[in-house]
């Protein structure tokens, strides 16, 4: 069968609110991926700065820019992005946010070689808004159960590629924040492989307002959302949530 040079493998969803100041940055970064043959949806949520000035200089026929006429959060725009996606592989990246060249390659070979793989993510290392590293690093289990991933949370998003042919049509839920995090437990919930290669192939951006972010507020917004999957076992939901906030104190304190 000949191959379609204009083929979607990987439809790519990217958020933007008010993003001027770094999504140029984000789209060339997917513009060096040394795999081609995606398609990046970028929505963007009813931005007030220019944003869409920014996506507009691009002119290649791979980008497509689905501009909002209201602000409707990230989640909904994320599952617009969803909807318009051709590909058979969905990856995400916040606008942001910057993926090494080899990404998309490294991810597309690994769920080729193991077809039973729902979703793959990859290792991250974290930049402050002048680009500059900080914190250290993020590597991922090889494999991510269900209760290794309540316990860290190590899967970044925009280090992400989900298989579709394998889960079916999803959608993120609408809450405010953590659908990166809702996605995957339900995913894991329902049995779903998921499995994480080390490579650091992203660079995950911090703001200045999340270092400085309220840490009791978070970590009550993902108690919380554990607490909301009742099909897993009270007492499984506790365990994890206590190691997690155990651990993420243990993190600061060695900082």
């Amino acid at each position: 069968m000949k191959e379609d040079s204009n083929e979607v493998i990987v439809s790519i969803i990217m958020p933007s609110y008010n993003s001027a100041n770094f999504i140029e940055q984000s789209i060339e970064s997917v513009l060096e991926q040394t795999f081609s043959k995606w398609e990046l949806l970028i929505i963007d949520d009813c931005s007030k700065d220019d944003t869409i000035k920014s996506v507009m200089k691009f002119k290649d026929n791979r980008i497509s820019l689905i501009a909002l006429k209201e602000n409707v959060g990230a989640g909904k725009a994320r599952n617009i992005g969803l909807e318009l996606a051709k590909g058979k592989y969905i990856a995400f990246i916040d606008s942001d946010d910057l993926w090494m060249p080899k990404k998309l390659e490294h991810q597309i070979t690994y769920m080729i070689e193991n077809q039973e793989i729902a979703a793959v993510c990859t290792g991250y290392i974290f930049i402050n808004e002048k680009n500059k590293p900080i914190r250290g690093k993020i590597i991922p289990d090889k494999i991510i159960t269900l209760n290794s991933y309540m316990k860290n949370t190590c899967i970044g998003f925009s280090t992400s590629m989900v298989n579709r042919a394998i889960t079916g049509s999803f959608y993120l839920s609408e809450i405010r924040l953590r659908q990166d995090t809702h996605l995957w437990i339900s995913l894991l919930t329902q049995g779903f492989k998921i499995e994480g290669l080390p490579e650091e192939l992203v660079k995950y951006r911090v703001r200045e307002h999340q270092i400085s972010g309220n840490k009791l507020k978070s970590a009550i917004r993902t108690l919380k959302l554990y607490w909301s999957f009742k099909e897993i076992p009270w007492k499984n939901r506790l365990f994890n949530f206590t190691y997690y906030s155990i651990n993420g104190i243990l993190k600061r304190l060695i900082k």
